[in-house]
């Protein structure tokens, strides 16, 4: 089984670039996507508007996977485009290194959903409050990686960061219209720095929960939980990690370029 999603997914990002869109696509905000945890699933569309009543956004847990695909800077994009670019058609509009990258954060995001550490971490939230805390569960463990950034990287988690926003800034007009509209403010305001406070955990929860249309409070509840777990959650991410890296060398030596695209630095296919 394993085999055949690794072929599906090498076709996937080998796709004909004769057959490219005439227009740009997955760009439209999606409010739910495909993949859950304890039962909520999607993320939020960073539009400023109500999700519908009952949905469970999604953070995304941006510096993780931009981590896991440190490599160069078109691979963090690629890792990064996984929370805006849906479907396999929207491929076609990427680079081979990117469009790998998108595959593999989706990759990236089952394996979470399903491996035993998080789970557990799941099950530590009461069950009225289980759907949510996926969305806990995601900006706490960005938290984990950015306070002991020093023991997963030799460079400093400023000089990992701005590089990357500064890429990202010069490549606007080539980014799905929704990650257009974020970039700017995600590099004014260090979105990924800022998780090494603590307190920015609980303020990117609170500002989640604000903007359900309903059950916001269970969300907020949450953190409660997290901070009665949080040795055992903490633990379970230290344990969960390396695990988490192995299987991205996996997969990406799996979804190996074809000669001559490793190093392609141009986010669209055919630039």
């Amino acid at each position: 089984a394993a085999a055949g999603r690794g072929a599906e997914d090498m076709r996937a990002i080998m796709l004909q670039r004769s057959n490219r869109g005439k227009h740009r696509r997955g760009e439209r905000c999606r409010p739910f996507m495909q993949r859950s945890r304890g039962g909520a699933s999607g993320r939020p569309c960073h539009t400023g508007a109500p999700l519908p009543q009952g949905a469970a956004p999604r953070p995304v847990n941006y510096l993780a996977h931009l981590y896991l695909a440190r490599q160069s800077h078109p691979a963090m994009l690629g890792a990064l485009l996984g929370d805006f670019v849906f479907g396999r058609i929207a491929l076609e509009d990427y680079a081979p290194q990117v469009r790998r990258e998108i595959v593999i954060h989706r990759r990236v995001d089952r394996y979470t959903d399903t491996h035993p550490r998080v789970s557990a971490a799941r099950a530590l939230f009461p069950e009225g409050r289980r759907r949510y805390a996926g969305i806990v569960l995601d900006v706490y463990y960005d938290h984990c990686l950015a306070r002991a950034w020093s023991r997963h990287s030799d460079q400093p988690l400023d000089a990992f960061t701005a590089p990357f926003y500064a890429y990202l800034l010069q490549r606007l007009d080539a980014l799905p219209e929704r990650l257009r509209r974020i970039a700017p403010l995600m590099a004014a305001h260090d979105w990924l720095g800022g998780y090494r406070e603590r307190g920015n955990v609980d303020r990117a929860v609170a500002r989640i929960a604000g903007r359900l249309s309903r059950n916001g409070e269970r969300l907020v509840d949450g953190l409660h939980d997290l901070r009665r777990h949080e040795a055992e959650i903490a633990a379970g991410f230290e344990a969960f990690f390396p695990q988490l890296q192995a299987y991205v060398e996996q997969v990406r030596g799996a979804l190996a370029l074809p000669p001559g695209d490793g190093d392609v630095g141009d986010v669209l296919a055919g630039r």
